[in-house]
């Protein structure tokens, strides 16, 4: 006697934190796949932690795939040649993406808010158009005012429930990984 069996693969997390069912999956797995992103040696991914400068100057680096390797010396001082971040720091820098955080300092390690997050995606995609939705917290003198409503009228963005965009608010890596597959398939 012989029976045809059907076998289903089955889905598997792409880390121990980030569940089959978790809302952003396929973004996420869109940018493993593309090796723009990887999580940490313990299997984890770490969904909610803050995003730092130096993190996103090499995710952007590895997405517009640019040269880290004999780039120019940003000058920062708190950057040193061997730091870890450095190639990327220094070609994002050069591409004109990123800049420093005043007094001769990068910060790699600082967290990322969302304010700047949103000038570096539209700098670094040259993403442009305006939007009649305005966010509660983010007045028209906000410097990142014209970035903020930027994405939102090329739907990287459409901010929170409440109407409100949280610009000073730390960017977690969940969401940055959000806004920049956004960014990329738009």
């Amino acid at each position: 006697v012989s029976k045809d069996i059907t076998v289903k693969a089955v889905d598997k997390p792409l880390f121990t934190d980030i569940s089959i069912s978790h809302p952003y999956k396929t973004e996420l797995k869109y940018l493993v796949d593309n090796k723009l992103i990887g999580g940490y040696p313990d299997g984890t991914f770490k969904p909610e932690q803050s995003l730092t400068r130096g993190q996103a100057a090499v995710l952007l680096a590895r997405a517009l795939n640019l040269s880290t390797k004999d780039v120019v010396d940003p000058g920062f001082k708190d950057l040193s040649a061997t730091s870890t971040y450095y190639g990327a720091v220094a070609a994002i820098v050069e591409a004109g993406i990123m800049g420093g955080t005043g007094d001769g300092k990068f910060e790699a390690g600082k967290p990322l808010t969302r304010a700047q997050m949103a000038k570096i995606l539209v700098e670094a995609y040259g993403l442009t158009g305006t939007v009649s939705i305005k966010f509660a917290d983010v007045n028209s003198k906000h410097w990142s005012y014209e970035y903020i409503h930027t994405l939102a009228a090329n739907k990287v963005t459409t901010g929170y429930e409440d109407n409100t965009f949280k610009p000073g608010l730390e960017v977690s890596r969940i969401h940055f990984s959000l806004f920049l597959y956004r960014t990329i398939t738009k």
